[in-house]
């Protein structure tokens, strides 16, 4: 996403005939090559150094790092197990992307806390919400989360917001899971009123692709 604003501005400045195209090619060619990296590395199964070495809040800082709207955080710096961790992390890549390609947000919070056995994680912005429930984007991290008995939430009604929520059983036992209907307590979204429709539950994604 960086690196699609970086180029337009670099092309609008070019038009323009002003000195800062080069810098702005140059940094739009430095995001485009780490997005390179960790494609490769991902497509290896290697998860993200800040992720690995840092834990779940290091590796969200560095998803929010890029996005073009702020994103406030509130995730704890406490390890947990590698696999717990890279599912969150993905469930946030994944719903992050979401709030940069579709959700036209001016605003989104990142959350995760452990409680009841779990870690839930939730992703919500203030954007225009409809989110589809037949995209592939999430199925994957669907997928992720059933291998450890997991759930994945959607709220999206139109002109109300995204919310995308992940409950991960830490010991991924099925009893924990069935607390999983009960998970995400209801809140307002970021710069809007709290929404009440358009619920999806397990198997619903969001419109990436």
């Amino acid at each position: 996403m960086h690196t699609v604003i970086t180029l337009k501005l670099a092309d609008r400045a070019t038009q323009n005939g002003d000195e800062s195209a080069p810098a702005l090619l140059n940094q739009a060619l430095d995001h485009a090559e780490r997005a390179m990296s960790e494609l490769r590395e991902l497509a290896h199964g290697i998860l993200p150094a800040a992720l690995t070495h840092g834990g779940l809040r290091s590796g969200v800082d560095t998803l929010t790092s890029r996005m073009s709207v702020p994103v406030e955080t509130a995730v704890p710096a406490d390890r947990l197990s590698p696999v717990v961790e890279a599912t969150a992390y993905f469930v946030v890549a994944e719903a992050l992307t979401n709030v940069a390609k579709h959700a036209r947000a001016a605003h989104a919070a990142v959350t995760a806390r452990v409680t009841d056995g779990a870690l839930v994680v939730q992703v919500r912005d203030d954007g225009i919400g409809g989110a589809r429930a037949d995209g592939t984007g999430l199925l994957g991290v669907r997928d992720r989360l059933a291998a450890l008995d997991g759930r994945l939430r959607v709220e999206s009604p139109a002109d109300g917001g995204t919310l995308i929520a992940a409950y991960i059983p830490l010991s991924g036992a099925r009893e924990d899971a069935r607390r999983g209907a009960k998970f995400v307590a209801a809140g307002a979204r970021p710069g809007t009123r709290t929404a009440t429709a358009a619920t999806s539950d397990c198997s619903s994604s969001s419109p990436t692709a």
